[in-house]
């Protein structure tokens, strides 16, 4: 009897300790949260992360950022048109003054003007300038010796026709210059010679004859005119006599040249 009331005894203790364990394995599974890392993607956003601090702050910045390079953008953008237009402008500026240059030469009178100033090479010089250039381009360009190129600027800067800027270089101390063509100096200049030349002719009480095509530049006195057979120098053509009509209209023609 006693043998086998300790297997029931045994028996009843493991049969006890067996439903322990299952209620409390039944209990824990009710009230264990689930393994985010290893757990189903769709169990996952019902238990999203939570927010890291500072995350908002930071986007915030970032949106300053943001607008910061916009505005730098935008600033570039309207600095690349301007200059755009700018060189539209100056393009214009540079085709009209051109043109006005071209008419002024055209002027017989003009072109002598400027070539008894300054030399032969002078007229060219003056036709050449582009901007601001050195004497090494001019003399590159023109394929004129540095010296003559150098000594016809000096008589035409005195007589403010052309202009300098001068800049010293910090590691040679050398200075550099560089020209630029006063083309409101030339025709003011040429226009003013034209006025004395005007008020001379005929002072001198003697018969005076011109070309029609080269205009005042071609007026000479009889004697000469008679040693070179009533030729004009520069083209060869016939020498006119001078008269007060002639006159009027030789001097006004030129005036609107000008």
């Amino acid at each position: 009897m006693s043998s086998k009331h300790n297997k029931s005894v045994k028996s009843f203790k493991k049969g006890v300790k067996r439903g322990q364990t299952q209620s409390q394995t039944k209990g824990k599974k009710k009230n264990a949260t689930p393994n985010i890392k290893n757990a189903n993607p769709h169990i996952k956003k019902k238990y999203p992360h939570p927010p890291k601090p500072g995350l908002k702050a930071v986007n915030v910045k970032k949106q300053k950022m943001s607008a910061r390079d916009l505005r730098k953008k935008a600033a570039l953008e309207a600095e690349t048109l301007r200059l755009a237009e700018q060189k539209l402008i100056d393009a214009e500026l540079e085709k009209t003054r051109l043109v006005q240059l071209s008419s002024l030469l055209t002027s017989a009178y003009a072109r002598q003007l400027i070539i008894d100033l300054a030399g032969e090479n002078s007229l060219e010089m003056v036709r050449h300038f582009r901007g601001g250039m050195s004497d090494e381009e001019i003399s590159r360009d023109l394929k004129l010796k540095i010296s003559d190129v150098s000594a016809a600027l000096n008589r035409l800067h005195n007589e403010g026709i052309v202009f300098y800027c001068r800049e010293k270089d910090n590691e040679t101390g050398w200075y550099s210059y560089t020209w630029r063509l006063n083309q409101e100096r030339l025709e003011k200049w040429v226009n003013t010679k034209m006025l004395e030349c005007r008020v001379k002719v005929g002072q001198e009480g003697i018969d005076e004859y011109f070309c029609d095509s080269c205009g005042i530049a071609s007026i000479v006195g009889f004697e000469v005119a008679s040693e070179r057979s009533f030729k004009c120098v520069q083209c060869s053509g016939k020498l006119d006599f001078l008269d007060e009509d002639a006159k009027e209209d030789l001097f006004s023609v030129n005036k609107r040249r000008l």
